[in-house]
C-alpha cells in the first residue's frame, strides 16, 4: 500500500515508550531541536513560544505563519530523523474500518491520518512525528500500538478531505491555506504565508498549458482527420476557448518560432503553427471538469465574460479607428486566464471563492486565500509564455488601467469593456460605473458623443448574449463534434 523512504519507523513497544519519555513537552523539544539545527534561531523560538501560548496554535504553525521557517524547509528537518520513516499520501487508498479507528475530529485536531492497519500495529501519518501527546492520545482511543510515519501537513489535509467528508479544511489543496468563512472570502482573511505565495507563483510559471472545454478536444479530433478543415476554422476553434487561446498564442510566441513577444493575433499565431500544430497543441491540454458542475467552478460565467469583454474590446477599438482590431480582441479574450491558472492550481481552494465577486472584490479574496490574485497570476503566465505586452498588460490592469506601463491604450479598451459588460450585474452603481468609462475612453480621444455610441455597441455585444449561450452548449456538450463551424462571425476577429 505505501512505501517508506527514509529509515525504519519504531516497532518496538519500547523503543516507542523511550521515544515518548525523551519528548514529555514535545513543543518545546521539538522548538530546541530547531535551534541546534540552525533553521531558528533562540529568539524566534521565544517569540513562536509566546505567540502559541496566545493563540493556542502548534509551534510549528506559529513558526511558519511568522515567516522564521517554511514548511518545505521543516518537512526536510523531520526526514532528516532518525527513526523517522516518510511517504506520499497521494496514492493511499483506506478502508472505511480503518478510519473508524481515528475519528475525524481527532485527525483534524493532530493533522494525523490513519494510513494501515496489522494486527495491533497502526501506521499513521503525522505531519510531526515527534508529537508523542498526540501518538497517546491516538493509542488511547485507538486501543493499538501507533508507528507514525512523516507525511505533509497538506497532504494529510487533502487526506482527510478526501476520504472523511467534506470537512472544514477540504479546501487545503496543495497548499496551507487557513481557514476561511464559506460564503464569501474577504480581506479580513488571514493571508497565505509568503513562501506559499512563491510556491503557488513558481508553479504558475511552470503551467505548460491550460485547461480546455471537452468539446475543444473533440473538435480538434475531428479535425486531424478532416482534409476541408480551413485555417478559418482552426482560428474558430482556438477562439472559442481563452485556454486554448493562450496555449496557441504562447506558442506562436516562443523562441522555437523567432517571434517573441510579437504574435499578437490568434490568425498569425494559426498561420504560423500550421493546422496540424494547431489542433495537436489542443490534444496535448488538460480537459477542464467542471462543465456541469456549477457547484465548483462557474466557467460558464467566465467563458462568457472572456467573449463579450473580447468582443467589446473590438467595438472600443473601431470607435478609435485602429486598423488592427484583432490584437485587442485577443487581450480581451485573455483578460481573465489567471482564474483558469489558479483553477487548475488549487481547484480545491479556488472553487470557495463566491461566484458573485467580481473586480476589486475578487482580487482581493483571491490575495487573502491564496496570496496572489487572478490579474497577477495571469499575468505570471503571460510573461513566462512571452505573449506581447498588449496582451500581458491587459491581462494585468484590466481592473487598474491607469497602472499600465507601455500599452496603455490596449489596456484602456480591454478595461472599457469588461467593466462595461458587467455593469449589468451592479446596476446600483450604473451610472458611476458608466462615468468610469467615459473618463477612460476620453484618454483615448473619444468624446461624450463618442462613448454613448461605444455604450450603444456594447449593449449590442450584450444583446447576443443569448446567441452566446447557445454556442456554449454547443462547446459543452450540445452538440456534435464538427457542428457550428460556418459561426466565424462569432470570432470577431
Amino acid at each position: 500500500m505505501f512505501r517508506e523512504k527514509k529509515g525504519k519507523a519504531r516497532s518496538s513497544k519500547g523503543g516507542t515508550s523511550a521515544k515518548r519519555k525523551e519528548a514529555a513537552s514535545p513543543k518545546r523539544r521539538i522548538g530546541e531541536m530547531l535551534v541546534e539545527a540552525g533553521l531558528i534561531t533562540q529568539d524566534q523560538l521565544d517569540e513562536g513560544l509566546a505567540r502559541q501560548k496566545d493563540h493556542g496554535e502548534k509551534l510549528v504553525e506559529c513558526l511558519i505563519t511568522m515567516g522564521y521557517i517554511d514548511t518545505h524547509a521543516f518537512v526536510r528537518f523531520l526526514a532528516k530523523m532518525p527513526g523517522v520513516a516518510s511517504i506520499d499520501l497521494l496514492n493511499c487508498t483506506v478502508t472505511g474500518e480503518l478510519l473508524d479507528l481515528v475519528p475525524e475530529e481527532l485527525a483534524r485536531k493532530h493533522d494525523v491520518f490513519p494510513i494501515d492497519r496489522l494486527g495491533k500495529l497502526l501506521t499513521l501519518g503525522m505531519a510531526c512525528p515527534l508529537d508523542g501527546k498526540a501518538i497517546e492520545e491516538i493509542e488511547s482511543v485507538s486501543g493499538l500500538q501507533v508507528k507514525p510515519l512523516l507525511c505533509r501537513a497538506q497532504d494529510i489535509q487533502a487526506a482527510i478531505a478526501r476520504h472523511y467528508g467534506t470537512g472544514k479544511r477540504a479546501y487545503g489543496d496543495a497548499y496551507n491555506i487557513p481557514e476561511i468563512s464559506p460564503v464569501r472570502l474577504r480581506v479580513s482573511a488571514k493571508k497565505a504565508p509568503p513562501e506559499e505565495e512563491r510556491t503557488l507563483s513558481r508553479r504558475i510559471r511552470e503551467l505548460k498549458s491550460l485547461p480546455v472545454l471537452p468539446r475543444t478536444i473533440e473538435r480538434a479530433k475531428h479535425a486531424m482527420q478532416d482534409v476541408t478543415f480551413t485555417v478559418e476554422d482552426s482560428v474558430e476553434l482556438v477562439a472559442m476557448d481563452p485556454g486554448v487561446a493562450a496555449k496557441v498564442l504562447g506558442v506562436a510566441n516562443s523562441s522555437l518560432y523567432g517571434f517573441q513577444g510579437l504574435v499578437d493575433t490568434i490568425e498569425v499565431a494559426v498561420a504560423l503553427l500550421g493546422l496540424r500544430e494547431t489542433h495537436s497543441l489542443v490534444l496535448t491540454s488538460p480537459v477542464l471538469d467542471v462543465i456541469d458542475k456549477p457547484e465548483k467552478l462557474d466557467y460558464k460565467s467566465i467563458w462568457m465574460g472572456a467573449m463579450c469583454g473580447a468582443a467589446a474590446a473590438k467595438a472600443v477599438a473601431t470607435a478609435c479607428g485602429w486598423e488592427e482590431l484583432s490584437a485587442v480582441f485577443a487581450a480581451g479574450l485573455l483578460q481573465d486566464i489567471g482564474r483558469l491558472a489558479l483553477f487548475q492550481l488549487a481547484p480545491d481552494a479556488y472553487v470557495r471563492l463566491d461566484n458573485d465577486l467580481h473586480g476589486a472584490e475578487l482580487m482581493e479574496a483571491e490575495t487573502a486565500l491564496l496570496g496572489i490574485d487572478h490579474c497577477e497570476a495571469g499575468y505570471e503566465l503571460a510573461t513566462q509564455w512571452d505573449l506581447p505586452i498588449e496582451i500581458s498588460e491587459a491581462v494585468r490592469f484590466h481592473h487598474a488601467p491607469e497602472k499600465a506601463q507601455e500599452a496603455k491604450k490596449t489596456v484602456a479598451a480591454v478595461a472599457v469593456a469588461e467593466r462595461a459588460t458587467g455593469m449589468s450585474a451592479a446596476p446600483d452603481n450604473e451610472d458611476e460605473q458608466k462615468q468610469w468609462c467615459v473618463a477612460l475612453l476620453a484618454t483615448l480621444g473619444l468624446d461624450e458623443n463618442a462613448a454613448a455610441e461605444v455604450f450603444d455597441e456594447i449593449a449590442a455585444v450584450q444583446g447576443t448574449r443569448f446567441l452566446w449561450a447557445r454556442k456554449w452548449e454547443s462547446l459543452s456538450g450540445g452538440a456534435k463534434a464538427g457542428e457550428g463551424r460556418d459561426e466565424s462571425a462569432w470570432v470577431g476577429s
